[in-house]
Order: structure tokens, then sequence, then C-alpha cells
């Protein structure tokens, strides 16, 4: 047995302890400066104002909306859900924008962001941008999927209640 065990076994469990951490990633490397410069470009470009139109778009696609367009017809039902939708939309804008931000800053830098907001479609980082849509938006996607449900279930709750009640 060595006469220094301790140091041995401390530097494996520091090694075994490194292995458990999650790894490093894009999102996690990210500085609050680089947020910040990613969310001003965000609303500098506007890439948030589709939120209400996907929110649409994915209402419609709903059982419940279906249920709602059959009971009181396909443009009361269109019209109160985008009613709707306008209304919770300023609720969620905010978490919108920050993880449009996040999926911008996992392809591209924060200088390369603020380019974009500076010079628009002038700034000679719009070609990697464009490039690099179909993976912002699969980010996008993933990061956002959540909130959007949370906003259609309150939207599709305030519509429901429109429904005709059976005697």
């Amino acid at each position: 047995m060595s006469p220094h065990p301790a140091p041995r076994r401390v530097i494996l469990l520091a090694l075994l302890g490194g292995a458990c951490l999650p790894p490093l990633t894009a999102a996690s490397a990210q500085t609050a400066q680089d947020q910040a410069v990613a969310l001003d470009a965000v609303r500098r470009l506007g890439l948030g104002r589709n939120l209400s139109l996907l929110a649409v778009q994915a209402g419609m696609r709903t059982q419940t909306y279906g249920m709602v367009a059959a009971q009181l017809g396909p443009d009361r039902a269109g019209a109160l859900l985008t009613q709707h939708i306008q209304q919770a939309a300023p609720r969620y804008q905010e978490a919108w924008d920050r993880n449009l931000a996040a999926a911008h800053l996992e392809r591209l830098t924060a200088p390369e962001l603020a380019s974009l907001a500076e010079l628009g479609p002038r700034s000679p980082v719009v070609p990697k941008w464009m490039a690099e849509q179909g993976a912002i938006g699969t980010a996008m996607q993933a990061r956002s999927s959540d909130l959007l449900q949370r906003m259609l279930a309150e939207v599709l709750a305030g519509i429901f209640q429109f429904m005709p009640r059976s005697p």
C-alpha cells in the first residue's frame, strides 16, 4: 500500500466527478453580454414578430380548435383564436425573443449578430446567417415548443368557453 493513497484517490475522484458533469455547450458558454447583444439584434431585426402567426398556425392544427370550429364555424373560431393569441402574445414575447437570441448564438457570434442588427442586408454576415437558418430554426423549435404549447393551452382554454353548453 502506498504511503500517500489519498492524492491518488483525490485525482481519481476528480476525474470521475468531471465525467459526471454535463458537457460545456455553446449555450452554456454564452456570456451575459453575448446574450444581451443577441437579444438586441433579435429585437432590432424584428425576428420575434412571427410569434402570433406561428401560434395561430399551430393552434389551428389542434383537436380543441377543430372542436371549436365545428361548433362555432371556421370564421368565428378563427377570429376568436386570433383575438386570444393577440392578447396572450405580449406575455410570451420576452421568453420567445430570448429563445431566439440563444438559438442564434448557437450558430453565430455576438459580433456577427451585432453586425446584422447594425448593417441589416449590407452586413457581410448575411450569407452565413442565411446558411444557418435551418439549424437556427431547429434550435428554436427545441427551445420554444414548450413555450408555444403553454401559450396555446391558455388561448384554447380561453376560446373553449365560447362553446355552446349542452343542456
